[in-house]
């Protein structure tokens, strides 16, 4: 091979995931994985107060250890150590819930995921044996990290009693499904809201993420965002005219009859 060639030439017919296929299987989990969440709300798109939800675009990151993994020649630069299609396919991914939907939607692995290895253990070389120079990986020091962008309805139960100085808190939660909650864990890796602060109606107050426990110890991941209203313009729209209105309409009462 001829390392950092120009035109990339050194990188067709590489391979960066190594597994054996009589011991792999695609469908279980690591033991003892722990996957870390990671959240980027890009945006609110959208709140429905009457419909009781709200729609967000968000980056999911996941991050695991696969032990029974090796890889070949990583990157100091994660960029490239990014997955082809076929080997996406070869690994176990994380799968998710999103509890607070109506379909109870779950993480996909489709051609938008992508997935890359952090370089961050030593290597070792291939014997010599071997004609071609390999720097070989371990799984279990070297983390695998999937990423893709999102957009969810989610479930919002809006408390209007206090309308117009209201605070509401919708949430975004993140579930283990029930067939791994025994065999993964799932913690929070941060988060960050990448969206404008003023929206149409409301301001986003804050936001914050934290590990809850769902029916039957499902375990989740919640990241809560708290949206004030704008009084302004509640104030302009609503109470102003209201008060102009009422205003005309006494001192009508004082006019001279003609």
């Amino acid at each position: 091979q001829n390392p950092e060639c120009d035109d990339i030439s050194d990188e067709k017919g590489c391979k960066i995931v190594v597994i054996d296929p009589n011991n792999y299987m695609k469908d279980k989990p690591p033991k003892q994985a722990l996957v870390k969440l990671r959240v980027d709300l890009l945006k609110i798109l959208e709140i429905g107060e009457v419909e009781m939800m709200y729609r967000t675009q968000y980056a999911l990151y996941q991050e695991w250890l696969d032990p029974r993994i090796t890889f070949y020649n990583l990157h100091g630069n994660q960029g490239l150590n990014t997955l082809i299609e076929e080997e996406k396919h070869l690994i176990w991914t994380p799968r998710l819930v999103f509890d607070n939907t109506d379909e109870k939607t779950r993480t996909t692995t489709d051609s938008e995921s992508v997935i890359s290895v952090k370089r961050e253990g030593n290597f070792t070389q291939n014997t010599l044996e071997n004609v071609d120079n390999i720097w070989i990986f371990q799984g279990m020091d070297n983390p695998l990290d999937m990423n893709r962008v999102y957009e969810t309805e989610w479930i919002c139960d809006y408390q209007m009693h206090w309308y117009p100085f209201d605070t509401q808190t919708c949430r975004m939660t993140f579930a283990v499904t029930k067939d791994m909650n025994n065999f993964i864990r799932i913690i929070g890796n941060g988060h960050t809201y990448l969206g404008p602060v003023e929206l149409t109606q409301y301001f986003v107050r804050g936001t914050e993420m934290f590990p809850e426990r769902l029916g039957n110890d499902q375990q989740a991941i919640v990241l809560e965002v708290t949206l004030g209203r704008r009084l302004l313009g509640t104030l302009l729209t609503i109470y102003l005219p209201t008060f102009l209105l009422n205003i005309i309409g006494h001192s009508t009462n004082y006019f001279k009859p003609f």
